[in-house]
């Protein structure tokens, strides 16, 4: 199925906090772009000063159906059943540039979650992210930990959760398409790999 989509993204910098650059539609300069995938995804990205042009991995997430698809070089790869926020603490919607991939990652509760009980854990692929976290978005990331039993259900503080051994899947296959580029290890123990091609996640 061939889809059309007329859109304009441009680039809302934000602090190296963050992640990653949110890519929010504006209005005015307008260009086209074809994609035939599978899953009826087209997304044109503008990635500062390099100028105009189009991610080549995306991952999209369709928070109806708690579902993630990946796709790279118009090729739909594998797809994920994955946790999304609360109404009162709803994941956010729009296109998000990916720079970190960080493995065996530390946990730093926000307020909400320390209101609850949680407190703050080291690098470990046991810890409440599980087995990797991508930030995205301020304190927002997709993280590995879910249960079988959460997938599929509105229950986390915002952030989009997948079930650690999904994760790994995301991973290979995100290294096998050369997305995903060694950076080394910290000295307390987190993995961190740099997204290596133009990577957009996509919440809708």
């Amino acid at each position: 199925m061939v889809v059309r989509l007329d859109l304009v993204v441009m680039q809302h910098r934000l602090s190296p906090r963050s992640g990653g650059r949110v890519l929010a539609q504006r209005a005015g300069l307008a260009r086209r772009l074809a994609l035939v995938l599978p899953l009826s995804l087209a997304l044109f990205v503008s990635l500062g000063a390099r100028g105009p042009e189009r991610a080549d991995v995306f991952l999209d997430v369709d928070l109806d159906r708690f579902v993630m698809h990946v796709v790279a070089d118009g090729v739909r790869g594998p797809s994920f059943r994955v946790a999304t926020g609360t109404p009162m603490h709803p994941t956010p919607t729009g296109a998000f540039e990916l720079e970190r991939w960080i493995g065996n990652p530390s946990y730093t509760p926000g307020p909400v979650a320390r209101e609850r009980g949680a407190s703050a854990t080291g690098p470990s692929r046991s810890g409440p992210l599980g087995y990797a976290k991508i930030p995205f978005w301020e304190s927002f990331q997709v993280h590995g930990g879910a249960s079988r039993y959460a997938v599929g259900l509105p229950v986390t503080l915002g952030c989009v959760q997948l079930k650690n051994a999904d994760m790994q899947q995301l991973e290979s296959w995100l290294a096998a398409r050369d997305a995903l580029e060694w950076r080394g290890a910290t000295a307390r123990g987190e993995m961190l790999h740099a997204f290596a091609r133009p990577t957009v996640l996509h919440i809708r």
